[in-house]
């Protein structure tokens, strides 16, 4: 991006909050009475980690504290998954890594009942994160539990309850909160720079089939090259159903995988490729809305919305999922904004997110995890004044809309067209060239954070060692973690919402003082619009 042709000014994140008016990054924690706590008292004692559920999310986590254990001492000792040939897989990276043989688990509460494992990370299937968290904390084991952290509210209810009646230490997998990109955002919006938030949009976008496929189950089938187009197309279902696996049912426990779902016969597919399948995961909005709305809640405040709807559906892939692979799910909010949520699976175009003020907008250029945000007058209320009165100034009695105004011979369109070429050939109502950052009236900025890599359209992906690190910091101290479990409560609910709405058609609402989903408006105010129908 050229900033000399944009006008765009690069800006430090100690620089913009002190011009929006100085505000100051928030504390992320507050913190919790202090207690002896075998082995994890204080900055010099190691920290003993179990990984529960060896999937593919389970290397990364391994691969976290591997990134950990370079700036504390912690290590690696259990891993636990009822798939014999999942545990071995993680069992040797972790050999790799830390030299040394963990122990190795079929059960939870078998490995729970090790009195060395100081914290467990989940990393399982979505349906089972909250009901494994209750487990681990009523344990006495502090949790590091992947998004989202539930899928069904009752679930969710109870996991909370279970940490908020424990002393343990519970991170939620939420890495957003600990990254200082967004978290230098939040500063631009508390400190009131681009003044009422009245929208925030995200569209995030591929173009793949998304969860299918995968190398731990089939493996590179050479029959997929051959059937792409027609699987894709939905024209051979009977191929995608007969792909050999290298998940057998006599190498796990498909009951206990269940986890109280209702049972159907096994199946290697449903259960590697379980975010295409409805009564275990969401698909998009699990994985994805999940950290959109945490992002969300982050830079607002903002911890439940008022009401939800979703649409969507199969539209690309017809390869026997039962999970959209395209949706949008709009949500309002107390204080008044509207929360929109956009994914394709068609069509990789330009991922985005934005936020809407009424005094100006800020710009993430790229998906989840993009680090590049512009702050930008452009939208403004007082920008859009400036230009209406700088309109009027330079051509008398000119106002937008007036088809016949005149001076000095002038016409309307004549004094329009010789004002844009004098500001770059951009208005909020009129274009003449295509430019992201618009003119220098528009004072776009991008936001940078000192000591931070440079900010891109991709981020810092996924192995996040900061977010670990907030984590195991907050177990020696015994002090809340920064992604909490209401952080988690709060997206959790969101997807549940957006969920339960695609799968009815309805439009749904939050009831905050009776905790319940219901079918009507509950109370009177913007966010619902109740006020302006009485």
């Amino acid at each position: 991006m050229e900033k000399e042709k944009d006008g765009a000014k690069d800006i430090t994140r100690r620089d913009f909050v002190r011009q929006a008016g100085g505000a100051l990054l928030a504390a992320s924690s507050a913190g919790m009475t202090a207690r002896s706590y075998a082995r994890v008292a204080g900055a010099n004692d190691r920290i003993r980690i179990a990984q529960l559920g060896c999937g593919q999310r389970s290397s990364g986590h391994v691969q976290m504290v591997y990134g950990a254990s370079k700036q504390m001492q912690v290590e690696t000792i259990a891993v636990c998954d009822i798939w014999s040939k999942a545990s071995e897989r993680r069992a040797a990276q972790i050999k790799r890594l830390f030299n040394n043989d963990p122990k190795v688990y079929k059960y939870s509460e078998e490995m729970l009942e090790n009195k060395d494992i100081d914290g467990v990370m989940i990393a399982t299937g979505d349906f089972q994160h909250a009901k494994l968290c209750t487990e681990v904390v009523k344990a006495g084991k502090d949790c590091y539990v992947e998004k989202p952290f539930a899928n069904v509210l009752a679930e969710a209810k109870e996991a909370r309850a279970a940490v908020k009646n424990s002393k343990q230490v519970v991170q939620m997998g939420t890495q957003h909160r600990s990254q200082p990109y967004p978290l230098a955002v939040r500063d631009v919006i508390r400190s009131g720079r681009i003044g009422k938030i009245v929208h925030i949009e995200q569209e995030w976008n591929v173009n793949q089939e998304r969860w299918r496929y995968r190398p731990d189950d089939t493996g590179s089938d050479p029959g997929l090259a051959a059937n792409y187009e027609n699987v894709k197309l939905g024209n051979n279902m009977g191929w995608s159903a007969a792909r050999h696996s290298e998940l057998l049912e006599a190498d796990t426990d498909w009951n206990r995988w269940l986890l109280g779902k209702p049972y159907r016969p096994f199946n290697p597919h449903v259960y590697l490729e379980f975010r295409l399948y409805k009564d275990f995961s969401s698909g998009i909005l699990d994985q994805w809305l999940s950290h959109g709305s945490d992002l969300v809640h982050l830079w607002t405040d903002e911890s439940y919305p008022v009401s939800a709807t979703a649409e969507g559906g199969i539209f690309v892939w017809n390869d026997g999922r039962e999970n959209p692979d395209h949706c949008v799910a709009a949500l309002t909010y107390p204080s008044g904004f509207l929360y929109t949520y956009k994914t394709l699976f068609g069509n990789s175009y330009r991922s985005f997110s934005r936020i809407h003020g009424t005094n100006g907008t800020i710009i993430n250029y790229g998906g989840e995890g993009a680090s590049l945000f512009v702050v930008t007058r452009e939208g403004g209320m007082e920008n859009d004044l400036h230009w209406t009165q700088t309109m009027r100034s330079a051509y008398g009695a000119f106002e937008a809309g007036e088809g016949a105004s005149r001076e000095g011979g002038q016409s309307r369109p004549s004094a329009q067209e010789a004002f844009l070429k004098s500001v770059g050939g951009w208005t909020p109502a009129y274009y003449t060239t295509l430019s992201e950052m618009g003119t220098p009236s528009e004072e776009a900025e991008i936001v940078k954070v000192e000591g931070a890599p440079p900010p891109d359209s991709s981020g810092p992906g996924d192995n996040d060692v900061d977010h670990l690190m907030h984590w195991l910091r907050a177990m020696q101290d015994r002090s809340e973690p920064n992604a909490t479990v209401d952080h988690g409560f709060s997206h959790a609910l969101v997807c549940i919402l957006a969920q339960q709405s695609y799968l009815t058609g309805k439009k749904l609402y939050w009831d905050p003082q009776k905790e319940e989903i219901v079918d009507h408006p509950v109370a009177a105010h913007p966010a619902n619009g109740l006020a302006s129908r009485s």
